[in-house]
Parts: C-alpha cells; sequence; structure tokens
C-alpha cells in the first residue's frame, strides 16, 4: 500500500519560486505514481504586493483551507504532511496554527524552506517561542547547505534535508552566438519582481558606472512590480541619465520570457535578500553568464569565476567590474556560458529535483517507520542499534563517525572536531569504555560498533551487493594491500584509492582534485583513514560535495586490513581487555592519548556528581 503524504503547498499566482515548485510536486508523475498524494493550496496571496501583509479578507480566505485540512487529516490521515513553511511576518502565524492542528493530529511534519529570515526574526522572544514549537521533532528541507545557519539553533543536522530547486529542460540551443561588433549594445538581463532587495537600485548605479566608462550595452529589467513602483523605477533612471541605456518590459511569461531570455548576453541578480533563486537556473539554461552576490545558497548554484561572477552585495563599483569584464568580453561570456548550462543538466533539472524530493520523503516515512536506537550521553548522541539499519544509499550523502575516550578529550579543546562528531549522521561506540559513561549517568548500556566492526559490516554488505568502495588515505603501498586483499576476499567489490599528500590540511586545489577523483567513480561506500581528527573534520566539510552514499572514518582499520600493522586479537576485545592488549602492542599510541583518556574519566566523574553540566 502507497504511503500518504499530504502537501501543503503553495501555487501560482503570485509567481514566486515556493510557488513554481509546489506546482512542479503537484504535477510530478514519479512522485504521484510512488505515493498516495493529496493537495491544499495554502497561498490566499494573488500578488506579490499582499504578501506579508494582514488583511481582514485573507483572514476570511484561510477559514476553508483549515477546515480542508482538518477533514483530510481525519478523513485520510497522512503518513506525513509536507509543509512549504513560510518562516517570516503574517505568514507565520498562519503556518503555526497549522503546525499546532498537525501536531494535535500526531501527524510527522516535513517542512521544505524556501525562504529565511529566522536568525534575525528570533530576536523577539515571541518569535523564538514560535519557531522551538514549530521545528519540534520535525524535519526540514533545505534548497542548499548555505541556509542551514538560519535554523541552526532548532534543527539538528541529522534532521535535514538538502534538496535544490530544478526546472523543467529548454529546447533553446547550448550554443550562442554573440556579437562581437562594439558597435552593437551587449544586452543585460535582470528577470524578477521589482523588489529593491533584488538589487535594483544597485544594478542601475552599476549601470551608470558603465556609461560613464563608456560601455556599449542595453538592460532590460523584467518582471512584476513589487516595492519598487514603475514611477520610482523611472525616476531613478531619470536620475543617472539611463533613459537610452534600460528599458523596463514589465512581467514577462511564456514565449515572452523566452524571447527575452534567447536574446540576452549577460545575466545579473545583484540581490542581497534570496535563499536559491529559480531565476539563476533559468539563465544557466539558457547559457548565460552570470553575475550575482554571495547571497543565501547562490555560492552553491553560481561558480565564481567559472559560471559567473560573484560580487559583494550592495557593491555598485565591484558589480559593474565584472560586467564590464563580460562586456568586453564576448569569449569568456560563451565560456562561462556554456559552463552554467553543463551545471544546469548535472544538478538543476527537474528530474534531478524529483528524484531528489522523492528520495527524501521515503528516506523520512522509511525512518518514521523503522526508528534507529540512539542514546545520548555527555552531549553525544551516539548510535546503539544493529549496523544493518543504516541504509547505504540515500538522499544525501551520510557519515559514519566513531567515539571513544581518546576523541571525546580530543573534542574538549577543538570545537571543529567537537561539530564534526555531534554532526555525525551515525556516531557509533568504539570500545567499550566510553560507554560507562553512559552506564554510570544514564543506566543505559550502548552497542558497542568499533572501527573494525563497522568496516567489515560494510563491505561484506556492498560484497553481496556487487556494490563499490573507495579508500581515501594512508599510503600508495597500503592501498595497494588493500586492494589485493579485497579481490581475494570480497571479488564482488570494485575497489578504488587515492593516497593523498602527507600534511596537516591540504589546499582548496588539492581537495578540490581529491573531490573529482571520488566522484568520477561514484563509490558506494567512501572508506577515510587520515587519523583523528583529520578525517572527521575533512569528511564534515566535504560530504555534501562527494557523490557517495556512506563516509565512513574509520582510522588504522586501514593497516590493520592491509596487513602493514598487527592486529589485537579478538580475544582481547571479548574480554574487554583490548586497550591493555593495544597498549603493549603500541605503548607509543598510549602515551599520546592517556591525557584524553584521563579528561575523559574525569568529565564522566563531574558530570555523575553534578558538578558539571553537559
Amino acid at each position: 500500500m502507497k504511503k500518504k503524504i499530504l502537501f501543503l503547498l503553495h501555487f501560482p499566482p503570485p509567481i514566486h519560486g515556493s510557488s513554481i515548485m509546489g506546482q512542479e510536486i503537484k504535477e510530478s508523475n514519479y512522485i504521484n505514481n510512488s505515493f498516495d498524494c493529496r493537495y491544499i493550496n495554502m497561498l490566499v496571496n494573488q500578488n506579490i504586493n499582499e504578501s506579508g501583509k494582514i488583511g481582514i479578507i485573507k483572514g476570511i480566505q484561510f477559514i476553508p483551507t483549515l477546515f480542508q485540512l482538518i477533514s483530510e487529516t481525519i478523513k485520510n490521515r497522512p503518513d506525513v504532511c509536507y509543509l512549504a513553511l513560510t518562516t517570516t511576518g503574517i505568514g507565520l502565524y498562519k503556518d503555526a496554527l497549522v503546525v499546532a492542528m498537525l501536531r494535535l493530529f500526531g501527524i510527522k511534519r516535513v517542512y521544505h524552506l524556501h525562504n529565511k529570515g529566522i536568525i534575525e526574526n528570533s530576536k523577539i522572544k515571541f518569535n523564538n517561542f514560535i519557531y522551538r514549537y514549530i521545528f519540534k521533532d520535525a524535519d526540514i528541507i533545505l534548497l542548499s547547505n548555505h541556509l542551514y545557519n538560519d535554523i541552526e539553533a532548532y534543527v539538528p543536522t541529522s534532521r535535514v534535508h538538502i534538496c535544490p530547486n530544478g526546472i523543467g529542460n529548454s529546447d533553446y540551443s547550448v550554443i550562442k552566438t554573440y556579437r562581437f561588433k562594439h558597435e552593437e549594445p551587449v544586452q543585460l538581463l535582470f528577470f524578477s519582481n521589482l523588489i529593491e532587495s533584488k538589487g535594483v537600485y544597485v544594478l542601475l548605479e552599476a549601470c551608470k558606472l558603465l556609461i560613464n566608462r563608456n560601455n556599449n550595452f542595453i538592460c532590460r529589467f523584467a518582471g512584476s512590480i513589487g516595492n519598487v513602483s514603475e514611477q520610482d523605477f523611472n525616476l531613478k533612471v531619470q536620475q543617472f541619465g539611463l533613459e537610452n541605456n534600460v528599458r523596463y518590459l514589465g512581467p514577462q511569461y511564456e514565449n515572452d520570457k523566452e524571447i527575452v531570455f534567447q536574446n540576452a548576453d549577460i545575466f545579473v541578480h545583484p540581490t542581497y535578500n534570496d535563499c536559491f533563486p529559480l531565476v539563476l537556473i533559468e539563465a544557466m539554461q539558457y547559457s548565460l553568464p552570470i553575475v550575482s552576490t554571495d547571497e543565501g545558497g547562490i555560492p552553491e548554484m553560481l561558480t565564481n569565476g567559472v559560471s559567473g561572477f560573484l560580487v559583494p552585495q550592495k557593491d555598485a563599483e565591484k558589480l559593474s567590474e565584472k560586467i564590464e569584464l563580460l562586456i568586453q568580453n564576448p569569449t569568456l561570456r560563451l565560456k562561462m556560458g556554456k559552463a552554467g548550462r553543463l551545471k544546469y543538466e548535472a544538478e538543476f533539472t527537474k528530474a534531478t529535483f524529483e528524484n531528489k524530493m522523492h528520495a527524501i520523503l521515503q528516506n523520512i516515512i522509511s525512518i518514521e517507520n523503522n526508528s534507529m536506537k540512539i542514546i545520548e550521553t555527555i552531549g553525544f548522541n551516539v548510535f546503539s542499534d544493529n549496523l544493518a539499519t543504516i541504509p547505504i544509499q540515500g538522499e544525501k550523502c551520510r557519515v559514519i563517525n566513531t567515539i571513544s575516550p581518546n576523541s571525546y578529550g580530543i573534542s574538549t579543546k577543538d570545537l571543529e572536531f567537537e561539530n564534526a562528531l555531534k554532526s555525525s549522521d551515525f556516531l557509533v561506540l568504539d570500545g567499550v569504555y566510553f560507554g560507562l559513561s553512559s552506564l554510570i549517568i544514564n543506566k543505559k548500556n550502548i552497542k558497542k560498533n568499533q572501527g573494525p566492526d563497522v568496516f567489515y559490516h560494510f563491505i561484506e554488505r556492498i560484497n553481496t551487493q556487487k556494490g563499490s568502495a573507495f579508500f581515501f588515505g594512508s599510503t600508495e603501498n597500503t592501498l595497494q594491500k588493500i586492494k589485493s586483499r579485497a579481490r581475494i576476499e570480497y571479488p564482488n567489490i570494485d575497489v578504488n584509492f587515492f593516497s593523498p599528500p602527507f600534511k596537516t590540511e591540504f589546499t582548496d586545489l588539492e581537495n578540490e582534485l581529491i573531490i573529482k577523483r571520488i566522484n568520477a567513480v561514484k563509490p558506494d561506500i567512501l572508506f577515510v583513514g587520515m587519523t583523528c581528527p583529520k578525517q572527521e573534520k575533512w569528511a564534515l566539510k566535504h560530504r555534501d560535495k562527494l557523490n557517495v552514499g556512506l563516509i565512513i572514518c574509520i582510522g588504522n582499520v586501514f593497516d590493520w586490513f592491509a596487513g602493514t600493522q598487527k592486529p589485537i586479537p579478538a580475544f582481547w576485545y571479548k574480554i574487554r581487555l583490548g586497550w591493555l592488549a593495544r597498549i603493549f602492542m603500541r605503548p607509543e599510541i598510549f602515551k599520546r592519548n592517556i591525557g584524553n583518556q584521563m579528561v575523559f574519566l574525569w568529565h564522566v566523574i563531574l558530570i555523575f556528581l553534578k558538578i558539571k553540566k553537559v
């Protein structure tokens, strides 16, 4: 039987990112064929100017929506309710009422955020209370990892899912013929509602600077009227002397919109209030080089210096410099436009969006029906279940890390490492002695899943599935031995590896090459063995750029499996004295780690005596 999902969406009009993507979900055959879907339109605004405004008529219009929601939850109780949540303004309170009803009926919630502003809005105590109530136990879909900081105070990373917007393909040719004659003006395009925070006035000021430097161009503004009226727009155009260079086209739809994009040479979007603007994806679709800002998720959409340029917000001078560079260099426009088109095809198509959204919804339903056992101890959520419950593939890359008394001690002195451990999707117990903290403080036993246990479990699983593994870390010699042994003992696995430079931290270029090397293989599992805490930090920093199912940080297991280091006999682990055997076999490790282990023991005592708070 199909799982039931109730979608509380925004549908056009008005036209904006959330309503467009809401329409795409409703029209998706893939999603509708996979789940039993029902839809309610949550929008009561008919144009962009009404957004965020209080009105009696809007309140009356919302009453039937509430009754429809009650009816759906009672008659067709959904397994999950998807809500396109409004995070600020009057819409926040309207949606808080909806959330209250969903919580009253005990319905699993997932919010798709197409807007931001929570950090600033939460400074009001009442809003802070509302956010805590709304986000409690809910899953969140973000458009980009760059937007997580807005909800960080309310939502752990384990409940966050990333799904960038995507749009249907255009039949328009990838190759553009650019104007090489200097007497023919280069066509700039701004395509968005006339809202000041989208950078309307900033772009007009940049146009004035371009004219002062004798650039030959026409800048066309297309979009509905927002908080910048047509009168105010034209007045600014006159003040800057831009009558011969700037045109306002008004709203453009369907064929007219397509013609506007086809005739453009450079796309400009100098916004300073955005999340993940769909219009940039449309510009990439039409092979346009883009000049935008580092606002919201834009740095994830636009590769600076490759498919366009990112400039500081509200900086007309910097904006004009990058536009001028593209005006004067048709070859660069062509190169960047092609790069943008390739990025669109790889990451931002409608099919990619549907696949990611489907995987997220499936994963949320699966987790709800099969909750894993997690035990909290001294500030860390530790996985205490069968490793078989951990999926290898999902809608996002997951990370497995291990925690021990030593790693706990390191985390007390290294906040980045502490964050890496706490951001793990699955933090497993490496050795029994960290588990003592849970026994002493919580009277709960944590299942032991040491590094070798994790390694052998997952390598056996992908051997059965005829999957692939990538080993990253250690020396070329060790990695060759790992591959040789794996060929014999796990012949169904496609094994690849890479030995990185031996250094404390890799350069950006080195990381880019490493990621490219891994993604070329698309392994099911990436085993990382670079010692603690380097491996955990690296995994956290780059997980969202890696096309892998699982990242597993397992340190010394590389040497044990390769045979370059003698493993501790299983007998010692069975009698809980693996640590003692390690002291005799590797005394240098004992000397290196003893300080961190004493910190762990001391903190457990202080927490148990309630002298120290977690």
